[in-house]
């Protein structure tokens, strides 16, 4: 190499490291500027103040608003949207930005809204050859949308992508790979897989001091667990049946611990959720109820209108499974009572109506709960 190549590329080096010093001091000043400022704010601070907008201000705003996505997804997806309304030139952030949307999206069971952004998400991504790294997270949620939407068939893609974040030394990424695909091991009702992936993800989430993805790991693992206990449960295999319950309770009140230091709000009602149906299991019925109405209280007030749904039925399928079909009718009476006061969606109202009839005709049982949730899922997937 000769002088002046050698100082050109001193010069490139230092230029590099400047440029990578002042994004770092606008992240800096971002965090300074929102520290103690509430996140409901943050949308119309954003908008007004150009310190937000750099290129640092806005990796801050998005790290944080990814996080508030498991606290309060409708929070997150507002400064999301703000960040998304400025005249981004960086591919990296606007195309991280879309799948934070979708992301919330999802959250919210948007799922048709979901596909359109990580759609376009690849779409801008794919213009520079600095969004590989993004574009494969992007992808990776792409593929496991699919599965959301009912097709299953996505393991091969994964497993592939996963190999894409190894071979660019991304570990994170790759352990977000595996756990999506316990997610989709896990709706194939492959749950001995699934809690073995998760596992294995806890594990490697602790290596990588990424707290965020090992509580959810361990969220999953117990409710692998929970379901591995019902299955047991209803074979006649008690012993197996409270042994994975037993581990089911340990896993979800590790990750309920871990959810609580990191304000993960609307995760740790999945966790209620999952204890719920083991309390379901031992027949705890006033325990399993009182957790099934808050969790429910939850999601409505975060606007996740179908999984309150689910969660309705299941308070349903709760007396079923009890022989307490004599109190259906005042529970039936709640649920709807709740219905009404939210902004719960007139195709869920609709699939409900069939509960009512069943209700008053002292009809209800599990296949009725089964072909309502039938009903909504399918209007999910034809929307």
């Amino acid at each position: 190499m000769n002088a002046e190549a050698a100082v050109t590329v001193r010069d490139l080096v230092q230029a590099h490291l400047a440029t990578l010093r002042e994004r770092n001091a606008q992240s800096e000043r971002a965090k300074t500027l929102l520290a103690a400022a509430p996140m409901r704010s943050w949308p119309t601070r954003i908008a007004a103040e150009p310190t937000l907008q750099s290129e640092g201000g806005v990796r801050y705003v998005l790290e944080r608003a990814r996080a508030e996505l498991y606290r309060d997804a409708r929070i997150g997806l507002r400064i999301v949207n703000a960040v998304l309304a400025l005249p981004l030139t960086d591919v990296v952030l606007r195309g991280r930005a879309l799948r934070l949307r979708a992301t919330a999206l999802l959250f919210q069971d948007k799922l048709k809204q979901a596909h359109t952004a990580i759609a376009l998400a690849q779409e801008v991504l794919a213009t520079d050859s600095a969004g590989a790294i993004e574009l494969l997270h992007a992808r990776l949620f792409a593929a496991y949308l699919k599965s959301q939407s009912g097709n299953t068939d996505v393991m091969l893609e994964m497993r592939v992508i996963a190999k894409a974040f190894a071979a660019h030394g991304d570990a994170r990424g790759a352990l977000q790979a595996r756990m999506m695909e316990a997610n989709v091991l896990f709706e194939r009702g492959d749950f001995l897989r699934a809690l073995r992936v998760n596992q294995d993800a806890a594990r490697i989430g602790e290596t990588l001091k990424d707290e965020q993805q090992q509580a959810l790991s361990l969220a999953n693992a117990g409710q692998c667990a929970e379901r591995l206990a019902n299955i047991a449960h209803d074979a006649g295999d008690t012993l197996r049946a409270r042994t994975y319950a037993d581990e089911a309770l340990s896993y979800l009140a590790s990750a309920k611990t871990r959810y609580a230091k990191l304000h993960m709000d609307a995760e740790s009602q999945r966790v209620v959720w999952a204890m719920a149906a083991i309390a379901k299991q031992r027949g705890n019925l006033a325990e399993a109820r009182d957790q099934l109405l808050g969790v429910r209280a939850e999601f409505l007030e975060r606007g996740m209108y179908r999984t309150a749904a689910f969660v309705g039925l299941e308070l349903l399928e709760l007396l079923i499974i009890t022989k307490r079909t004599d109190l259906a009718a005042s529970w039936y009476e709640e649920i709807e009572h709740a219905f009404a006061q939210s902004a719960m969606p007139p195709y869920v109202q609709a699939a409900f109506a069939r509960v009512r009839t069943a209700v008053a005709e002292r009809s209800i049982d599990t296949s009725l709960l089964a072909t309502v949730r039938a009903e909504i899922e399918r209007f999910e997937e034809a929307a």
